[in-house]
């Protein structure tokens, strides 16, 4: 666990058979626990219910809230709106179901959320980072990246006799030859 972040524990000392309800804030001081974060910032609400039974325990986390990226693009920072439902059955000999399951040990007396919430929003941010329209990225930083276009792709392998006169074409075609070397 990440230290500085006791306000994301739960005792278990005390917790009676039943449900439990917990709200938390992951705010900009939770996110900077990690080094090296994919997160710049945010604000999360995250509330988790505990279910506890005499040998086990389910919990269930829905955060939202928004957060701060970088975006894949142009590497600018990128707000995303998240939210998010997990689920994790633990038993009190440590033991989880598929694995999942945040690991409690009988003679733990807390209940350590901190790393979990962290992960679940890692887990609700899209496979894609990147601002909705390329207008809306750093276009210096467009700039530096010369994509071709699927036209420009087609015009340089329309025809044999072009192609191999072309110097982008000649090493387009050097690197197909090394990639199929490779293989």
């Amino acid at each position: 666990m990440v230290e500085g972040l006791k306000e994301y524990t739960i005792s278990c000392k005390g917790l009676k058979n039943g449900a439990s309800t917990y709200s938390f804030l992951l705010d900009n001081d939770f996110f900077s626990q990690w080094e090296e974060s994919e997160v710049l910032s945010g604000e999360v609400r995250a509330e988790v219910e505990l279910i506890k039974a005499s040998t086990s325990l389910h919990l269930s986390c829905h955060i939202e809230g928004c957060v701060v990226v970088e975006c894949d693009r142009c590497l600018e920072p990128l707000t995303i709106e998240i939210s998010g439902d997990s689920e994790s059955d633990s038993t009190f000999d440590g033991s989880t179901e598929e694995n999942e399951g945040v690991v409690i040990d009988s003679v733990e007396e807390e209940i350590q959320l901190a790393d979990y919430l962290y992960q679940s929003v890692l887990l609700s941010l899209p496979y894609s980072r990147t601002h909705a329209s390329t207008e809306e990225c750093n276009p210096e930083m467009l700039a530096k990246f010369k994509i071709v276009t699927e036209e420009e792709f087609e015009r340089l392998t329309a025809s044999e006799g072009s192609l191999a006169e072309s110097p982008e074409a000649a090493k387009l075609a050097e690197l197909k030859q090394m990639l199929e070397n490779k293989e």
